[in-house]
């Protein structure tokens, strides 16, 4: 299970580094890194949480 979360995790970073690149901007994107990162971390806690049971 570790390896497939840190794999996910891993392709949401290279996903967000995309976006990143693309937006000149960066405003939006830095909206969109907060609100993936904040899900990512919320993943992390649930996936945590029930290997522990």
């Amino acid at each position: 299970m570790d390896t497939e979360v840190i794999e996910a995790v891993s392709y949401v970073m290279e996903f967000v580094d995309g976006l990143v690149l693309d937006d000149p901007t960066r405003e939006v994107t830095l909206f969109l890194v907060d609100a993936v990162l904040d899900r990512v971390s919320r993943a992390s806690e649930l996936i945590n949480e029930a290997a522990s049971w």
